[in-house]
């Protein structure tokens, strides 16, 4: 055996020093993905506004979606969320205009008591007053005060 010539590395040598490599990036790779932030949101996930031939041809403004519906006619927002992360949406809007009839959190179809699974956030509005109205949403968690929500959606209402 020759002193002054390097010798090839160990095979045990070599795994616990891929493995080391291997679980480090693993763990970084790991606390970035655990953050506070939920998944991406796809606002608005549906609108179930009434379908009607005599709808308002005009485009709302930009980033804003459009529902019509009659004065005292019912229509339901539907935004993709999962409570089980803390976060929910609310709704801010003029309630001399529009009244929330209910607003309710329906789990997707999936197994019952599914830990950690998606649902939905239902809005059931009905129109007072006739006219142009917006209803803002916001997706956070209710008792972090003073942090902007992560998601956001404005639809643009109009009753006739």
């Amino acid at each position: 055996m020759d002193m002054n010539r390097p010798q090839p590395l160990s095979p045990v040598i070599l795994v616990i020093g891929l493995g080391s490599i291997l679980l480090v990036s693993g763990c970084a790779w790991a606390g970035t993905r655990l953050s506070s932030v939920p998944p991406a949101v796809n606002a608005p996930a549906a609108v179930n506004a009434p379908e009607r031939a005599d709808a308002p041809a005009s485009e709302p403004a930009a980033g804003k979606i459009a529902i019509a519906a009659k004065k005292g006619e019912a229509f339901r927002i539907s935004l993709e969320g999962n409570i089980t992360t803390g976060y929910s949406w609310t709704a801010k809007f003029d309630d001399r205009s529009l009244e929330l009839v209910e607003q309710k959190y329906v789990e997707s179809g999936h197994e019952p008591d599914l830990v950690g699974a998606g649902g939905a956030d239902n809005f059931t509005f009905r129109g007072l007053k006739t006219g142009r109205f917006e209803i803002n949403f916001g997706y956070a968690r209710p008792w972090e005060k003073g942090i902007e929500p992560v998601k956001t959606a404005v639809y643009e209402v109009t009753i006739q």
